[in-house]
């Protein structure tokens, strides 16, 4: 992590938040204006803010070790090893230049973890 932040320090296109609350004005203007999600975690438990950002139809850059990948539902997001800054840089660059994901991504994911399905 705080590699990460020192190498996107300079620039303009990189917002490190820290924790919000669900409801928090921040993050709801995070999530309309992001273009993808950064989550170099080696242990992010399940990943609720990967399910957020992807029911938002963001790129997901994630850690290739979350558990949540087990769920096979992530194929769009582009993984990287979390200790490896190169991978990392590749996968956000990549997710800079693409378009913002379908709707089709969202259905999957709200499909998949909805409230009603639990």
């Amino acid at each position: 992590y705080n590699i990460c932040r020192n190498e996107a320090k300079n620039s303009s296109n990189f917002f490190f938040l820290g924790w919000q609350a669900s409801n928090s004005e921040l993050l709801n203007s995070a999530y309309q204006y992001a273009q993808a999600l950064i989550l170099p975690s080696y242990f992010e438990t399940f990943g609720l803010v990967a399910l957020e950002a992807a029911e938002k139809n963001i790129m997901l850059c994630m850690s290739n070790t979350l558990p949540i990948l087990e769920y096979n539902v992530f194929d769009p997001s582009l993984c990287f090893s979390p200790n490896s800054l190169d991978e990392i840089k590749t996968a956000v660059t990549k997710a800079m230049k693409m378009d913002k994901l379908d709707n089709s991504y969202n259905k999957l994911i709200v499909k998949t973890f909805s409230w009603k399905r639990i």
